[in-house]
């Protein structure tokens, strides 16, 4: 009985023991400082000075790792913060984005302590969102707009229905729309751009694939158009299988007029133009966009009718065989 006894006691004093050695984090948290960027905090204590402090983040839908140091003086107690800059081009993170972080933290003797993993989704703090979500899309808006909102949702979910066979894509991962209603606001989400620049063009909506983002203009009157020609956007960069490969602008903007679930008249109004006045650009001079503001809106009528005579005539399996030898690395020529 007494040995029992003895056992247990001991048994008791160590797991104390172990428990005042390791490093206890008492607080973590991030929080969006839009447009500036994301601010991490986390507290802790430990029984030996707290050295170092790293946090890991990553975009799940960009299958990339990041990490990033926070400022620390060593001490046993320990509060610090880091303002993870997304306000340059370099660094830019478009609102919507979900983003997946931990914190990583060593003691003077050695000892890791890991956090779980934890959610986080940058906002515009500018307004208050609300979201709406069918299979796997998500809408955010604010405002009094939630029929426009949900127009926005369903021809996405028609674009990715459509598309998605003829692509070669089954499946893909979240994707968020951001849906702005003015122009004002919208720009303050997109990348830094010139002022001249930002003043000059109305960007009706931006796709951000590697980020599972898209941002659009709720107060165009295309606004499904504009959601639909960009989930194509986001439907080729997934039949890429996610490669930052180089697709020429007639192919890309090609398919996604080809796949509009809403499409205009006005890119067939300008092809036209441009066929009567003998001024089409041969396609291999439009691996990029034109500076000529006529000849880009002609791209649009000019992909789409050449990526439309492509599918009929050779069939969705060979269009899908050319996506997946372009994210290959291989150029449009030899792909062709």
């Amino acid at each position: 009985g007494v040995v029992a006894v003895v056992l247990v006691t001991c048994l008791r004093l160590v797991l104390v023991s172990a428990d005042e050695l390791s490093i206890r984090v008492t607080s973590t948290s991030a929080e969006s400082h839009f447009p500036d960027g994301i601010l991490f905090r986390v507290e802790a204590n430990a029984p030996d000075e707290i050295e170092s402090i790293t946090v890991r983040f990553t975009v799940p839908e960009r299958r990339t790792h990041r990490y990033e140091h926070l400022g620390l003086k060593p001490s046993k107690s320990v509060s610090s913060e880091l303002l993870m800059r997304t306000d340059t081009s370099a660094r830019y993170i478009p609102p919507g984005t979900r983003i997946d972080y931990r914190f990583e933290l060593k003691d003077s003797s050695g000892r890791v302590f890991i956090t779980e993993p934890q959610s986080f989704v940058y906002t515009d703090v500018r307004y208050d969102w609300e979201e709406i979500s069918r299979e796997n899309v998500t809408v955010m808006y604010y405002g009094p707009v939630q029929r426009r909102a949900e127009a926005v949702l369903d021809a996405s979910l028609e674009t990715i229905e459509s598309m998605g066979p003829v692509l070669g894509v089954s499946g893909t991962r979240l994707l968020r729309l951001t849906m702005y209603n003015n122009w004002p606001t919208m720009s303050q989400a997109l990348p830094p751009t010139s002022r001249v620049v930002r003043n000059s063009l109305i960007t009706e909506g931006a796709a951000f694939p590697e980020f599972g983002v898209i941002l659009v203009l709720g107060d165009s009157s295309k606004v499904e158009g504009v959601s639909s020609h960009e989930v194509v956007h986001y439907l080729v960069h997934e039949a890429l299988g996610g490669a930052g490969a180089l697709v020429p602008v007639w192919l890309n903007e090609g398919l996604a007029e080809y796949g509009n679930a809403d499409p205009g008249v006005s890119y067939d109004t300008y092809l036209a133009i441009a066929i009567a006045r003998d001024q089409l650009m041969p396609l291999t001079s439009l691996n990029t966009m034109p500076g000529d503001p006529q000849a880009a809106v002609t791209v649009y009528g000019q992909g789409r009718s050449v990526v439309g005579y492509l599918i009929e005539n050779y069939g969705v399996a060979k269009m899908q065989s050319l996506l997946r030898d372009l994210g290959k690395g291989l150029n449009i020529d030899s792909v062709l």
